[in-house]
């Protein structure tokens, strides 16, 4: 019997993902296309056995399950010995009967009336197949084999199927995407009150939503029916020093507080069940203490004015009337060039092994991400991660995923023997901000880091709301140790650095900008130095003008910084700029 080497791609991915307004969204459709990838690996091994699986390689059937926490993404490369066309409408069927099956759950969550059939067709027609396969023969080597089969996938995906697209009555469009058909009856709209309309559908009044995105909002995925919001992610740093209030002042002002928002009619919600208990919050979400997110769930004034009352008087007691600062960070992290580490595997043996190193580094991410790091893991399948982190861990949590993933594939470098390397985008932005905005933003960031040369790089953007954003971008072990050491100096309790620093060098930078044309670039340059120098010194308290104080680490690494030939005075200010923002992380956590 002919043996083949087939290869499924499940789709829509990146568009699909992107389609969120909330963070449980953008973290449901991850994990819904995981669901529905690791439902074709668990057919494929069902028929075949485990060890037909070459990407993904999971060694114990287990992990296919449903209830598993494995990561698999959408494009599966199985070695099987039947008619490929058979397996792969097997697999299909099975594919699309466990969407059914997860889209029926989702949607008797829904307490509101609405189109059920048109939500469901909406969600059937989601899911895009695409399968290629080619037989396999001892004359042609895996590696060339393989490559031929990614090729064919690449031309199949190309050539779209096409069919009859049905032209309901006029309706409004979904908020979220803009392409699919509301299927909440418009009167709903007006007959219900903002809190029932959320309470029933999950959709803030001016949303509207298609089944697709029912599907989203009501989904339990593995077991758990919640994920941390922007907002909780931005009061980490703050929720962190808070832990150290064990008052009995602080846990009446909570008590109280909670009372006033039940009595408002405010949902308290809830963290995922995998997190830790806060020492005064206990279950509730960060994002309670916020004003800002309190005036969108309450109409009335007075109700408004008494549950902020109530929130200060807890932030007095629980944080000495500090507030959250309202800024945390998206990481989008990938390997850098895994086709060309793949190519170098010569048999189906290897290829299996890299994808389960791949498999083991994605099962340790989210510890890493969650508990040593405190963020929220959005997705970790193969080498792609994707996270929400507060200001205070980014930067180590970012170090730390590109030392684990050159780690975990030691054993398979690259065709020209070099590493697998990490390259990652961070975007710090408002907790208010359209999240697709910050989806976007943050694949501008991996896309920079991606394009320096040798890549193994960090991009940085900080999107304030007021003023441009800011972006630095540069290799790891280089831009990562400056924004950290230079956040230590703006905290420095002796002799901090000052905000307008920065703005400073920003200033000598353009008064001393080289023009076109100028013959003596490199004075210029060097009295950008010299004089970067004088003002860092200056405003180290009194240090000699010339020279940095070079008692601390953190000042050495700032010396070493404005020396270096490489680093413009531009890309330093800017690197100042990011830290200040990282510092403010820093600070509220340390309290």
């Amino acid at each position: 019997m002919t043996e083949y080497l087939l290869l499924i791609n499940i789709g829509p991915v990146q568009e699909f993902i992107a389609a969120a307004r909330r963070s449980r969204d953008l973290w449901y459709g991850s994990w819904l296309l995981s669901e529905l990838g690791k439902a074709a690996a668990r057919a494929i091994a069902e028929q075949h056995g485990i060890d037909s699986l070459i990407f993904p390689a999971p060694s114990d059937p287990s992990a296919l399950e449903p209830t598993s926490s494995l990561i698999v993404p959408n494009k599966i490369i199985a070695h099987i010995n039947e008619d490929p066309t058979v397996a792969a409408q097997r697999v299909e069927a099975t594919v699309r009967s466990h969407l059914q099956t997860l889209a029926e759950t989702a949607l008797t969550q829904v307490k509101g009336s609405f189109l059920r059939e048109e939500a469901l067709g909406q969600i059937t027609d989601l899911l895009e197949w695409y399968w290629v396969a080619l037989p396999i023969s001892t004359d042609i080597a895996y590696s060339v084999l393989r490559g031929q089969l990614e090729a064919l996938a690449t031309a199949r995906k190309l050539t779209r199927d096409t069919r009859p697209v049905p032209y309901p009555a006029m309706k409004p469009k979904s908020s979220i995407d803009g392409l699919r058909e509301s299927v909440i009856p418009e009167e709903q709209y007006d007959l219900l009150a903002p809190d029932a309309i959320f309470a029933q559908y999950g959709a803030r009044r001016g949303e509207r939503l298609s089944g697709v995105d029912l599907l989203k909002r009501h989904g339990a995925a593995a077991g758990e029916e919640r994920f941390p919001s922007t907002s909780h992610i931005a009061a980490v740093p703050l929720l962190q020093s808070m832990s150290k209030s064990d008052t009995s002042k602080a846990q009446v002002a909570w008590a109280s507080y909670r009372q006033a928002l039940r009595i408002a009619g405010v949902d308290l919600g809830r963290l995922p069940k995998r997190y830790p208990l806060h020492l005064l919050l206990g279950p509730f979400e960060g994002a309670l203490l916020f004003e800002e997110r309190l005036a969108e769930d309450v109409s009335n004034h007075d109700k408004l004015a008494t549950i902020q009352r109530a929130l200060r008087t807890f932030l007095a007691e629980a944080a000495g009337g500090a507030t959250p600062y309202p800024y945390y960070a998206l990481l989008l992290a990938d390997g850098d060039e895994m086709g060309k580490a793949i190519d170098a595997q010569e048999s189906a043996e290897h290829h299996r092994a890299i994808s389960a190193a791949l498999d083991g580094f994605a099962a340790r991410v989210r510890k890493l991400i969650e508990e040593e790091h405190k963020g929220a893991l959005v997705y970790a399948g193969g080498d792609d991660v994707l996270a929400f982190l507060p200001l205070h861990t980014v930067i180590p949590c970012a170090m730390r995923l590109s030392t684990e993933l050159t780690t975990a594939l030691k054993l398979f470098p690259k065709c020209d023997g070099t590493p697998v390397t990490l390259s990652a985008g961070v975007v710090i932005i408002h907790h208010l901000e359209p999240l697709n905005d910050a989806l976007r933003q943050v694949r501008e960031a991996e896309k920079i880091a991606k394009a320096l040369p040798g890549k193994n790089a960090l991009t940085v953007r900080l999107s304030k709301r007021s003023g441009g954003d800011t972006t630095v971008c540069d290799h790891w072990s280089k831009l990562d140790t400056h924004l950290l050491a230079f956040a230590e100096l703006f905290l420095d309790k002796d002799r901090p650095l000052p905000d307008g620093a920065a703005f400073e060098l920003r200033s000598l930078a353009e008064r001393l900008r080289p023009s076109h044309g100028d013959h003596d670039t490199a004075t210029l340059l060097r009295a950008q130095r010299k004089e970067a120098l004088r003002i860092l010194g200056r405003k180290q308290s009194g240090l000699d003008k010339q020279r940095l104080d070079l008692k601390h680490e953190q000042f050495k690494v700032l010396d070493e910084a404005v020396n270096d030939p490489e680093l413009s005075i531009e890309q330093l200010a800017d690197e100042l700029v990011i830290a200040r923002e990282l510092a403010r992380g820093l600070a509220q956590a340390r309290g």
